[in-house]
């Protein structure tokens, strides 16, 4: 599974060079957000899941939240993609 994960995960640099999570700047060079270990994917599984629930800013939120805590950037911001414009109203409905 972690190397089915490191293949299909974006590269550092190609997230820093989207120009999506502009704002965070030099922040994104922290290197503990691209580690794929025990505590930084289940830290950004529980990020993911919550920012999943928010009504907007999904994505922005998960990457904040990821790194001001330190856990794996691309997971937490891949885990808020569960939820879709399809799915989002049977997710609220049951929460």
């Amino acid at each position: 599974m972690k190397r089915w994960l490191k293949r299909n995960l974006p590269a550092a640099g190609a997230i820093r060079a989207s120009g999506r999570f502009g704002v965070f700047g030099k922040l994104l060079n922290d290197p503990n957000l691209w580690h794929l270990n025990r505590h930084s994917v289940s830290g950004a599984t529980a990020v993911g899941f919550f920012a999943m629930f928010l009504p907007l800013g999904q994505s922005l939120i998960a990457a904040a939240a990821a790194i001001v805590l330190r856990v794996n950037l691309p997971i937490s911001v891949a885990l808020v993609w569960v939820t879709n414009p399809v799915t989002i109203p049977p997710v609220y409905y049951f929460n």
